[in-house]
């Protein structure tokens, strides 16, 4: 069954993180998922999609949607491949229309990865310090506002939403469609934390099914 892009299904884990709240819709299981994680980049300049000019048609451009390497669209295998061994792993859960499922989080020095152990691949990026940024140089303790700019946010879309008791902005991650018209994806999303500065306390890529 199918959900509208900002339904949202409870994620409990058991280990600590920024909000685990889930995105909708289905996944597909990992190795299915389109192209491989770009490397971040510096550069400010971000090009932007082709959308339809209606509220909530926006979406960030897929190459922004990556941490240190890693995307929600990584497979699993290539998360150590890349980031080295973690520093350490715990295991959580979620839930979501399948009922509760088990999850793997490796902790490495700057960027958390959770992984859904029942196959459907990387489900969540973290930031956990300034080192790490999303291409266009977006990290942890800029402005939220500079960020929307440097994304070409629409004001329409800038809404900000409460989730698991913090202020976030939800920003959709482009997936469905053909370039250059492209559409939000109904799974992928980059969540921005925010504190009372109105300042990024927090960057998380997720993935989450129904």
């Amino acid at each position: 069954m199918t959900k509208s892009p900002r339904t949202f299904a409870l994620a409990l884990y058991t280990a600590a993180c920024i909000g685990c709240s889930h995105e909708d819709s289905s996944r597909q299981p990992s190795g299915q998922a389109p192209g491989a994680a770009p490397r971040g980049q510096e550069d400010t300049a971000i090009a932007q999609p082709v959308t339809d000019s209606l509220p909530g048609s926006w979406c960030v451009p897929r190459t922004v949607a990556s941490l240190a390497g890693i995307a929600t669209y990584s497979p699993v295998e290539s998360v150590q491949a890349v980031l080295g061994v973690p520093l350490r792993r715990d295991s959580g859960r979620g839930e979501d229309d399948g009922g509760v499922y088990r999850t793997t989080i490796l902790r490495f020095a700057h960027v958390a990865v959770h992984i859904d152990d029942r196959g459907y691949g990387v489900e969540r990026v973290e930031a956990l310090d300034t080192t790490v940024a999303l291409p266009g140089n977006i990290r942890l303790g800029m402005l939220l506002s500079e960020a929307q700019d440097r994304l070409a946010a629409p004001q329409v879309d800038r809404a900000l939403e409460e989730r698991s008791n913090h202020e976030v902005w939800i920003a959709s991650v482009c997936g469905e469609g053909d370039a250059p018209h492209l559409y939000p994806s109904e799974t992928e999303s980059i969540y921005f934390y925010i504190n009372e500065a109105k300042r990024l306390s927090g960057i998380a890529l997720t993935n989450y099914g129904p």
